[in-house]
């Protein structure tokens, strides 16, 4: 049996219940009188969802929302639905959550960027909300930048981060970036394939033959890809993976007329593909057409924040996850804030 007074966990399990107990009643009898301080709300739907009363806290988050569009507060609002048992309303919620702040992050607005985060949509996510793209803004000027400096963009297709861009940087010029193009391509491909193996079992097994790039294929990968590729076969797989081949060859074009030229004829072929996921990633494309010329003007990519991303990942891999926020920044410093060691350790280049 457990002593309160020698047992330190229990000790603290209890005052900390009673701690929110006494601030969310202190915050409740104050919006009697003060229904419209919508600050002091917030406070006290999160007392009540960290208190355990999750009923009460998604009302309060509810309310909250008509007041502040935030990824935050359709988070939560979301979470208290889902632990009050209501998971249709808060997957429901999730999904408007992820529509409007594509990505939406998991601890507070703008204290990640450019890092993937824990989501409501999926395991990881890029960080996209347009918050974190005014936070970008004013860590700039805080540190005697000028967005007016900012002349080009490099970014995914998510209409948050468009928003966040031209609120914050109106002078920038937004470049797609052509890594996640391909992406929204390769799952098209996928998706084709998927339906297609109902009828065509030689498709079975095969979803890295189609996803990979040619030179990056094994031999019995480049096997199993000539076996599909047999004129006789017509397999529409096979037609969605030319597409997105051809696609990335529209981008060793030599000058950028010759790239709007193979990009419209490209575009043609595609929408007169008869697959309706290549069709859908077509569309797409159609809508941000200016974003994607403008690549062979400015040549800038992601490819260094992916990297970064993949050396995050494998930490956050290898340790099984942090305990704390202030854990998993520290981590990430070290690992690629390059860092010298040696002003606090003269032999540390010697080790």
């Amino acid at each position: 049996m457990y002593n309160i007074t020698t047992d330190p966990i229990v000790f603290y399990d209890k005052l900390h219940k009673l701690f929110y107990f006494l601030v969310y009643n202190y915050y409740k009898e104050y919006l009697i009188s003060n229904s419209n301080d919508y600050e002091i709300r917030e406070r006290y739907a999160y007392s009540l969802e960290f208190s355990g009363k999750y009923k009460e806290a998604s009302g309060e988050f509810f309310l909250l929302t008509w007041q502040k569009q935030d990824c935050m507060t359709y988070y939560h609002y979301g979470y208290t639905l889902k632990k009050s048992k209501k998971k249709k309303e808060a997957k429901k919620r999730f999904d408007e959550q992820r529509d409007t702040f594509a990505g939406a992050i998991g601890f507070s607005d703008g204290r990640i960027l450019l890092f993937p985060v824990k989501s409501a949509k999926g395991v990881f996510a890029w960080v996209t909300c347009p918050y974190v793209i005014e936070r970008f803004k004013k860590d700039l000027e805080a540190h005697n930048g000028k967005a007016n400096n900012i002349k080009e963009v490099s970014v995914d297709m998510s209409p948050a981060f468009k928003k966040g861009i031209d609120n914050n940087f109106p002078d920038a010029a937004i470049v797609y970036d052509k890594f996640h193009i391909i992406k929204h391509l390769n799952d098209a491909v996928n998706k084709v394939r998927i339906a297609e193996t109902v009828e065509e079992k030689i498709l079975k097994g095969t979803r890295y033959v189609f996803l990979k790039n040619e030179d990056n294929l094994t031999k019995k990968q480049k096997e199993l890809l000539k076996e599909c590729t047999m004129s006789n076969m017509n397999l529409k797989t096979v037609r969605a993976y030319n597409i997105r081949k051809s696609f990335q060859d529209i981008y060793t074009a030599e000058s950028q007329d010759e790239f709007i030229t193979y990009l419209n004829k490209w575009y043609y072929w595609a929408t007169h593909s008869q697959l309706d996921p290549i069709k859908d990633v077509v569309t797409m494309i159609k809508k941000h057409w200016d974003g994607i010329v403008s690549w062979y003007t400015n040549k800038i990519n992601n490819g260094i924040l992916e990297g970064l991303n993949s050396v995050i990942q494998a930490a956050k891999s290898k340790a099984r996850g942090y305990k704390t926020f202030r854990n998993y920044k520290i981590i990430v410093y070290l690992l690629t804030g390059k860092l010298d060691f040696s002003l606090v350790n003269n032999k540390f280049r010697e080790i």
